[in-house]
């Protein structure tokens, strides 16, 4: 099982492909944001619904064939942020501008570019 299969099956966001995109916050309050016609995990994106209440499920599921399959989506999950991190554009972010609830400014900073130098290969082991 993959983490949009999940979603599909579990998620109480996900709309037919999109996303309703209403989000629980630590306080336990929500914030609804805009929908998106297009479910996040569909393009390898971060999705804080996702991994504060869908993931945390497989920890309380009885059936051992459904636990396995939402650990299965949790790990490809994770490696697909993983992957996704090395590409990540701050500047591009959604998260740079102001806070929809508190209105104060939110900058991330961005990551320093990776620098590979003449005596390391593509997979970054160095050849000498």
């Amino acid at each position: 099982m993959n983490p949009h299969q999940l979603a599909k099956e579990e998620c109480a966001n996900y709309d037919g492909g999109g996303c309703r995109n209403i989000i629980i916050l630590d306080d336990l309050t929500n914030h609804l944001g805009p929908p998106l016609a297009r479910c996040k995990l569909l393009n390898g994106q971060k999705c804080h619904y996702f991994e504060k209440c869908i993931l945390p499920m497989k920890d309380f599921t009885r059936d051992a064939r459904k636990e396995k399959m939402m650990k299965d989506a949790a790990a490809v999950y994770k490696m697909s942020l993983t992957a996704n991190f090395d590409h990540y554009d701050a500047s591009k972010s959604r998260l740079n501008g102001p806070c929809a609830m508190t209105g104060q400014v939110v900058r991330v900073p961005a990551l320093p570019k990776r620098r590979i130098s003449k005596n390391t290969s593509k997979n970054g082991v160095s050849e000498k």
